[in-house]
């Protein structure tokens, strides 16, 4: 990044994505590959190797193996509406729009609660 800036390479910075939006397969493994092949490697070679040890590596092989899932999965609108209703990764401005009474939650539209009412 700042090696390449004396030698003429052009720096782009994209914004994020902050809107709702479903990620593609290729979208959510592109990052997330090479700790998956690793984490598979590394449970392929404790289960031909040494079989017995396979849960106990579970705990830290899992995360490696289920990152591209689990941003596929984490990354759906309505999954992400799902855990706003049920109070799970809730901003604090979501949880106090829940609790708002409905008039009041009528003048934000933009919260899941407001359009589920």
């Amino acid at each position: 990044f700042l090696i390449g800036l004396p030698f003429g390479r052009d720096l782009s910075w994209g914004s994020q994505q902050r809107d709702a939006h479903q990620l593609s397969w290729r979208a959510a493994a592109a990052p997330f590959w090479p700790g998956t092949l690793f984490g598979a490697a590394l449970l392929a070679a404790l289960a031909f190797g040494a079989p017995a040890a396979v849960p106990y590596a579970l705990p830290f092989v899992a995360g490696l193996v289920l990152a591209v899932p689990f941003a596929k999965f984490t990354a759906d609108p309505d999954v992400g509406a799902s855990m706003v209703r049920a109070g799970l990764c809730a901003t604090p401005e979501e949880v106090a729009q829940t609790l708002a009474p409905p008039a009041e939650r009528s003048l934000n539209p933009a919260t899941p609660a407001a359009a589920s009412d």
